[in-house]
């Protein structure tokens, strides 16, 4: 995890404003340890399906549900989009259900990313 930190370190500033969309998962979990040392928690904002308190070693995260004026004010100056259906999750819906949730998780990334 430290080589990893280290190769990332370099491509953040401390004034960065972070978006993690989708931070409640395996990914978003790693992405947040590895960011946790390097940017200001007041300066990440962390996004999952359902708003909830997420430990990641030895953190607390605060995880929000989708808000577009919450984004917009936070001012993401970093989109780190890792929102996507899991294989069992997805396995619930029809096909065109489950196109129409992914065009939406990647609309709403578009829109942070602007």
């Amino acid at each position: 995890m430290a080589r990893a930190r280290a190769l990332l370190e370099p491509h953040l500033q401390l004034a960065d404003r972070v978006l993690v969309i989708g931070a409640g998962g395996w990914f978003g979990s790693v992405v947040l340890d590895l960011i946790g040392e390097v940017i200001p928690r007041d300066n990440v904002l962390c996004l999952a399906r359902e708003p909830r308190l997420h430990k990641v070693g030895d953190r607390m995260w605060e995880l929000h549900s989708w808000d577009e004026n919450f984004v917009r004010e936070f001012s993401p100056t970093v989109v780190v989009n890792l929102a996507f259906l899991t294989r069992g999750y997805a396995a619930t819906m029809n096909a065109r259900v489950y196109e129409t949730a992914n065009a939406e998780l990647t609309r709403r990334f578009m829109a942070a990313a602007a």
